[in-house]
């Protein structure tokens, strides 16, 4: 997905200011590497979601990212899926 799904969608937004100073610690925190989060790919998700279905369902729809993924979904086709379902969604 990746370049492909900022292709299809455009890009997300303009990277938030805090993004430099809030990945390091978040990721630390949870046992993470920095390199295990896919920022771009998780931003156009939430603004295709945002724009499409409704601002609040953004950041439920990363968290039901994250589950489907802590249950073995591949990163990358779970924010593909629901990146289409908002596409289609009235």
């Amino acid at each position: 997905m990746g370049a492909d799904l900022r292709r299809q969608h455009g890009p997300a937004t303009r990277r938030p200011r805090a993004l430099g100073t809030w990945i390091a610690p978040a990721t630390e925190a949870l046992g993470l590497s920095q390199e295990e989060v896919p920022v771009d790919d998780l931003l156009t998700l939430t603004a295709v979601i945002a724009r499409r279905v409704d601002c609040p369902m953004a950041p439920v729809s990363a968290f039901l990212v994250g589950l489907a993924v802590g249950r073995g979904a591949d990163p990358q086709e779970a924010m593909k899926k629901l990146t289409g379902l908002a596409q289609d969604f009235t």
